[in-house]
C-alpha cells in the first residue's frame, strides 16, 4: 500500500494545515513524494535488476515535485 508510510500525527492529509499555502495542493504534492519513495522501495525489493533506473526515476520525479513546490510558493506569495 503506497500510503503505509504516511505520517499519522499530521492529520488526515499528512501535512499540517498551517505549513501549506494551498492545503489541498500542498498535501497532495507532499504525499505523492512519499508514495514515490514507498513505491520505489517496493520495486527495488522485488526487482532482479534495474534498481539504478528505479532510483534515478524516483530522484528525478521528487526533484520535479520540489521545483513545483518552489514555483507554487513563489506564485502564491506574490513574488512572480
Amino acid at each position: 500500500m503506497l500510503s503505509k508510510d504516511f505520517p499519522e500525527d499530521k492529520g488526515d492529509s499528512g501535512v499540517p494545515r498551517e505549513d501549506v499555502l494551498d492545503h489541498t495542493f500542498g498535501s497532495i504534492r507532499d504525499l505523492y513524494a512519499q508514495a514515490v519513495s514507498t513505491m520505489a522501495a517496493t520495486l527495488e525489493e522485488k526487482a532482479t535488476g534495474g534498481k539504478t533506473a528505479i532510483e534515478e526515476r524516483k530522484v528525478a520525479y521528487q526533484k520535479e515535485l520540489e521545483e513545483l513546490k518552489s514555483y507554487t510558493k513563489k506564485k502564491t506569495s506574490g513574488n512572480s
